[in-house]
């Protein structure tokens, strides 16, 4: 079984949208019923007994490291994207204001990212008893619940399936398709982006002192962010082709895709109105 750990704004919709048209009948999506709680152990050794044991699960409440799964038939693989961590953070609280100006009910989302985000800091570690912020090292404490920066590292070179960077998606696409295919499974990588908003440099948009502070508030982010980097580039580096070649063609391929896809979606608007 495949456990998807979708981190917020780390291109996860899209991710996701391709698993669950390789995989009809096999991919499920799972929310916490806990608003900004992840599930315990109990709740992710229980997965193994809620779905087939080749399912692919996704979720913004998994975390890692995964316990043993109930079942004794099944094993679970983790999957995931990392994201430049300012960057994400600032995605987030464009996010969230988007939502919040079509109506959605969201905590600081009329503040100034100055202001949202250490009141939202504060409240959040309030709540958790200083144990869980969602714009404070949250990738590293997705991938390790102690937040050790060398674990998770760790954990992403050596014990993952797979895990891609958003600044890089294309790219890890291909590295997707490949790791699956040594385990026997072919995927069609082709995507349309899903929930997406404008792509902002936010050192370019955010005060020198704002994001210099939120860089110095998730440094161990950026310590597995920047290994990361480091170990993507030497799995493209060891990619079992012509990496450069095979983007060209699977950029070519995208780009028809989203084409038919277009026009498809214009013969249903068209068919409504008949």
């Amino acid at each position: 079984m495949y456990l998807f750990i979708h981190i917020p704004k780390t291109g996860g919709t899209t991710f996701s949208h391709i698993l669950s048209r390789n995989f009809p009948g096999k991919f499920y999506s799972l929310q916490s019923s806990r608003q900004f709680e992840y599930f315990n152990k109990e709740e992710l050794a229980s997965i193994g007994s809620m779905f087939p044991k080749d399912s692919f699960v996704s979720s913004h409440a998994i975390t890692y490291p995964f316990p043993s799964p109930y079942s004794q038939f099944t094993s679970y693989s983790a999957l995931t994207f990392l994201r430049h961590p300012v960057n994400r953070i600032f995605s987030d609280y464009l996010f969230m204001q988007k939502r919040f100006r079509e109506g959605a009910k969201k905590l600081f989302a009329s503040y100034p990212i100055e202001q949202a985000y250490w009141k939202s800091k504060k409240y959040h570690l309030e709540k958790t008893n200083g144990v869980f912020a969602p714009w404070w090292n949250q990738q590293s404490y997705m991938l390790n619940r102690d937040r050790n920066g060398a674990e998770a590292i760790n954990s992403i070179d050596k014990e993952f399936v797979f895990f891609g960077l958003v600044e890089r998606f294309d790219e890890s696409l291909l590295l997707f398709r490949q790791a699956m295919k040594s385990l026997g499974q072919n995927v069609d990588i082709r995507y349309e982006s899903q929930n997406t908003g404008q792509r902002l440099d936010a050192s370019k948009q955010l005060s020198r002192s704002t994001y210099d502070q939120i860089a110095l508030d998730n440094n161990t982010d950026f310590e597995l962010y920047d290994a990361a980097v480091k170990i993507f580039d030497k799995r493209v580096q060891n990619y079992s082709g012509d990496f450069e070649r095979d983007l060209y063609y699977f950029r070519k391929a995208c780009s028809r895709y989203r084409s038919v896809q277009k026009i498809k979606s214009g013969i249903k608007h068209l068919r409504r109105f008949r």
